[in-house]
């Protein structure tokens, strides 16, 4: 069975890591910066202890070992992407 391949952009989307093989990224989110053909570029910004602190964090996550849920506030529906679905250069999938 073929594994449908997703043809948009993830650069500029907020998404949610929502299963993993590792459990320490289990639901992360933040800000997609880039990605490669194995990996996805996620800028996670973490509130601190005050109310008004915060730490911005860039984490290199495998694309093999996450589902992730695209984030967005214009749309209602919900976009699940498993890892498998997202392999590859993002020049090639989207040129499909």
């Amino acid at each position: 069975m073929r594994v449908p391949v997703f043809t948009g952009m993830l650069i500029g989307n907020l998404i949610e890591i929502v299963d993993s093989k590792d459990p320490t990224l289990l639901g992360r989110s933040g800000l997609v910066l880039g990605e490669t053909k194995q990996t996805i570029l996620l800028q996670e910004v973490v509130r601190g202890v005050s109310r008004n602190s915060h730490e911005e964090r860039r984490l290199t996550i495998p694309k093999k070992a996450v589902t992730i849920r695209l984030l967005s506030n214009s749309s209602p529906q919900t976009t699940i992407l498993r890892g498998n679905e997202i392999l590859g250069a993002p020049q090639e999938r989207i040129k499909g």
